[in-house]
């Protein structure tokens, strides 16, 4: 196979800015960040690749498809973000404007991975001892979490809503 991409390489778990197609009222669109959650064969090979939108709401930070990052600088972005795995998306690679920076860290890919396995249950048959109820219970612990405050060195004008 030939690589399709000569000019840009795209890896899994990098944060890009896309220009997502409007989808609907409550459907994440326009410029905005975006998750890669393809593996990087198809990241090489593909002229679409699989994403999450990101958004600057964290109101609804307590569903249980969304992980927060606070720590919103070490990933590229501007503001604290919520990834939306609820929003799973495939795009074309001409979408994929700027390559902002990556999730890198154990912790958060392991929080993503959860929610996805909360989002899409069949993912739990890939546990060791599958157990469709551990996810629904940790649906459950998830929504029950308090949300954490804003970092106090962002000022309120830093990061509006989308």
């Amino acid at each position: 196979m030939k690589n399709i991409h000569a000019n840009i390489e795209i890896r899994f778990a990098e944060i890009w800015l896309c220009g997502l197609k409007p989808g609907g009222k409550c459907v994440q669109s326009g410029n905005r960040p975006v998750l890669i959650l393809s593996n990087d064969t198809n990241n090489k090979f593909s002229p679409t690749v699989n994403v999450a939108p990101l958004t600057s709401r964290m109101r609804d930070a307590l569903q249980p498809s969304h992980v927060e990052l606070w720590q919103h600088q070490q990933y590229g972005l501007h503001c604290p973000s919520t990834v939306c795995l609820e929003q799973i998306t495939t795009v074309s690679v001409q979408l994929l404007r700027r390559r902002l920076g990556a999730v890198k860290d154990k912790e958060t890919l392991t929080a993503i991975a959860q929610a996805m396995a909360v989002q899409f249950p069949i993912i739990a048959y890939l546990m060791p001892q599958p157990d469709v109820n551990q996810v629904e219970e940790a649906a459950e612990s998830a929504a029950q979490t308090q949300l954490q405050p804003a970092p106090a060195d962002l000022p309120p004008s830093a990061c509006k809503p989308d």
